[in-house]
């Protein structure tokens, strides 16, 4: 998967990905911490439209539609939720 920070767009396997600001936001955090658990309140802190929503399952909705958008089609999962820990992006299988 790339994500161009110049343009804000998201290819996977070539694939041009269309994502919401929102979506674009929380996929860009985590891929800028690719490889480490970030918490949901980190990620919910680190973008500010989604800090006013921190009582909510925002981020969850958010997640989801990434997936599948990002994941659906393909048998490596690259979004990893970690119980209770958070969320992480990467290329490896758990």
């Amino acid at each position: 998967m790339e994500l161009n920070l110049t343009t804000k767009t998201v290819t996977r396997a070539g694939n041009k990905i269309n994502l919401t600001a929102k979506e674009y936001g929380v996929l860009e955090y985590l891929m800028r911490n690719q490889n480490i658990i970030v918490s949901e309140d980190t990620l919910k802190n680190s973008i500010q439209t989604l800090s006013d929503e921190a009582n909510s399952n925002v981020l969850n909705v958010y997640i989801y539609r990434l997936r599948t958008k990002i994941d659906k089609n393909y048998d490596l999962k690259i979004i990893k939720t970690y119980h209770n820990l958070g969320f992480k992006v990467s290329d490896e299988n758990i």
